[in-house]
């Protein structure tokens, strides 16, 4: 068995992680990052799929996040405007690639309906928690340790997408 000896372990190398590493090392630390996936970035991932180069998750820097943009200078990376011209498109989870126009997913009714529902639920979270202390929250403990999926699948304090009536159409019911 290999032993590493450093002063601190970082647990995940996404940006968060690898900033934390990142200003423990300029600190005068040995740092070891340890990352389950064979890459780094966390959420943050581009691929390239259908010849295409696409940013999958975690890709927007907002206007708050002073210390990222502050990393990225550090690290001389530059950022670059949102597309939002033209069609988009949708990948089905049977594979199907449906280009669109318009906001909305090319789902059914009701797959649409659920989503807005859904993201009504998210976009109300913060104003209920609050930004100046969101850990003295009540329910601070339960919503850290809740994985989005986990959520989504069923929480039984959260109000969660009905599971009752599947559907098999790809685009969505």
């Amino acid at each position: 068995m290999t032993t590493i000896n450093r002063d601190v372990i970082v647990v995940g190398a996404g940006p968060s992680g690898l900033t934390a590493a990142h200003h423990l090392a300029a600190a005068g630390r040995s740092v070891a990052v340890l990352e389950a996936r064979d890459r780094v970035g966390g959420r943050t991932w581009t691929d390239t799929i259908d010849g295409a180069v696409l940013e999958i998750g975690g890709q927007w820097v907002s206007p708050d996040q002073s210390g990222l943009y502050e990393m990225l200078d550090e690290l001389g990376l530059e950022t670059y405007p949102r597309h939002r011209e033209g069609s988009s498109v949708y990948v089905t989870p049977t594979g199907e690639r449906i280009v669109y126009d318009g906001d909305d997913f090319p789902v059914g009714e009701r797959t649409l309906a659920e989503m807005n529902r859904l993201i009504g639920i998210i976009d109300d979270l913060p104003a209920q928690i609050g930004a100046e202390e969101p850990w003295a929250h009540p329910r601070a403990a339960e919503l850290d340790t809740v994985s989005f999926r986990v959520w989504l699948e069923g929480s039984p304090t959260t109000p969660r997408p009905s599971t009752t009536s599947p559907c098999s159409s790809p685009a969505g019911c």
